[in-house]
């Protein structure tokens, strides 16, 4: 007995016809009979047509399988006929031929996710390179082709910006120049249907879409949004079959995240859990290299998938013998400083140098006013900071956002002063990587630096990841620099 869905999937895999005559314990003759009564065509034939010339266009080409559906194409042909009820079919062959093809272009968690029924919310779960974020486009994109043609939608994440790299270019490739947008005026349209952007970075975020009316919604990096935001946007969700997607990378088990939505067995959802040995397409060596980058609570939640309370040393990987070094001359290439400013707490200078692909922290400042019972003030420590630069050509100085005034006297001194990222998190998950790959070392001078590695801690019991704030402000400094100048190469993105 020949098992269809095993015949269409052996085909779509390419075995041989002698390891498919196997697989069935049958001979050529038998698959002959089979495909002729099933395909209206020999085995040889249909050999060829499920098994296709190889694996597809990694992106494009699975929308455009998509777009062959048949829900697809009778939506197609009601469009174009002006609501003629006499349906488009499609050859039984020809579709078996799509399914065959969609199986073979997708990992085994994206088939299984494409080919279900959706839940009202829909929550994709799971380590960094997985495969959800743009399987959760492809569906989602999919669902506003077939949607009526008067339904809205919205799509959002932290910040417009991170939207717009995480899903849009997704996007483009996927449906071309079906898809358009300005992100300023935060619209769009994909096959026609007017689509919403919108940046949560905050609570107040909520009152942008009340009073929306959504036939779906999309989320990228759902922890990132705030949980109000969250609860306003299923409210919106008011149309028929309305449907909710979402993607992130797990956090802490007391998020809202996870526990009111992924935990929540009374609502209409589905959670799909993905991890990096998911993705089967991805190059074996890469996914050891990533492994290798993130240790921890880091690892936990960008590799293995899991939601897992950040506790102890927060920079664990941090070893003495791998990431100091002495304190020589080198021919350094560039020069940037960075400083965490402080009143009663301290205030201290960094100076960055790249010496080969390497950044090395050269030397640094530090000053208590607390401890020393003398309060500098701005001028006295623009006065130290142009002391501490000497002659060297910096490149900028990266000051603590808080400081607005300290920045202006900088400024007043002919020194190009930038203000810092103040993102903790997303710096604290950078400056994790940078000291994994020994991309940031530092010179055994930096004494101060390098005690504060060995104390720098999360809060026990947050709720959230919070640093303890306490003998930190070294770290602060160098998670400045790290997001100012190393943010843009090979930029993490947490997907």
């Amino acid at each position: 007995m020949i098992d269809k869905r095993k015949f269409e999937d052996a085909c779509a895999f390419q075995y041989t016809p002698e390891k498919i005559s196997g697989l069935f314990n049958c001979g050529i003759e038998e698959l002959d009979e089979f495909c002729e009564k099933e395909y209206k065509c020999g085995f040889e034939a249909t050999w060829k047509m499920l098994s296709g010339d190889g694996r597809l266009e990694f992106l494009r080409a699975q929308f455009l399988l998509a777009e062959k559906s048949a829900s697809m194409a009778m939506y197609l042909d009601k469009t174009r006929f002006g609501g003629n009820e006499e349906k488009f079919t499609v050859d039984e062959a020809d579709l078996v031929k799509i399914r065959a093809e969609l199986r073979r272009s997708l990992s085994d968690k994206q088939y299984k996710f494409y080919v279900a029924d959706d839940s009202r919310i829909n929550v994709l779960v799971g380590s960094v390179r997985s495969g959800k974020t743009w399987i959760s486009l492809l569906k989602f994109a999919y669902m506003i082709f077939t949607s009526p043609e008067d339904y809205e939608f919205l799509m959002a994440g932290k910040t417009i910006t991170t939207l717009k790299r995480n899903c849009f270019s997704i996007l483009d490739r996927l449906a071309g120049e079906k898809f358009v947008y300005n992100s300023s005026c935060k619209e769009g349209r994909l096959y026609g249907r007017k689509i919403y952007f919108e940046g949560a970075a905050d609570r107040r975020a909520e009152s942008k879409i009340r009073g929306m009316t959504l036939g779906g919604a999309y989320v990228d990096e759902l922890t990132q949004v705030p949980k109000d935001f969250y609860n306003m946007l299923l409210s919106r969700l008011s149309l028929p079959q309305a449907r909710f997607f979402a993607t992130t990378n797990p956090d802490s088990p007391a998020h809202y995240v996870k526990r009111d939505i992924v935990d929540n067995r009374s609502i209409d959802l589905t959670v799909w859990n993905f991890s990096l040995d998911d993705n089967v397409f991805l190059d074996k060596e890469y996914v050891a290299q990533v492994k290798r980058e993130y240790s921890g609570v880091f690892y936990a939640r960008y590799v293995l998938g899991e939601w897992k309370n950040a506790e102890g040393l927060i920079y664990d990987m941090f070893d003495a013998d791998k990431h100091v070094c002495p304190t020589v001359e080198r021919n350094y290439e560039k020069y940037y400083a960075a400083c965490d400013y402080g009143t009663q707490n301290p205030t201290v200078f960094g100076l960055w140098g790249l010496y080969g692909e390497i950044w090395y922290k050269v030397k640094e400042y530090h000053y208590s006013g607390r401890e020393s019972g003398v309060q500098k003030t701005d001028g006295q420590f623009a006065d130290d900071l142009t002391e501490f630069l000497g002659r060297k050509p910096i490149t900028a100085v990266i000051i603590d956002p808080s400081a607005a005034s300290f920045i202006a006297e900088v400024k007043s001194r002919g020194i190009n002063a930038i203000k810092a990222n103040n993102d903790v998190l997303d710096g604290v998950r950078l400056t994790a990587k940078l000291l994994e790959r020994r991309e940031i070392l530092f010179n055994d001078c930096c004494v101060k630096t390098i005690e504060e590695f060995g104390t720098y801690c999360w809060q026990d019991g947050a709720d959230g990841d919070r640093p303890v704030k306490e003998n930190d402000h070294h770290m602060d400094e160098t998670r400045y620099f790290c997001v100012k100048v190393l943010g843009g190469k090979g930029k993490m993105r947490f997907l």
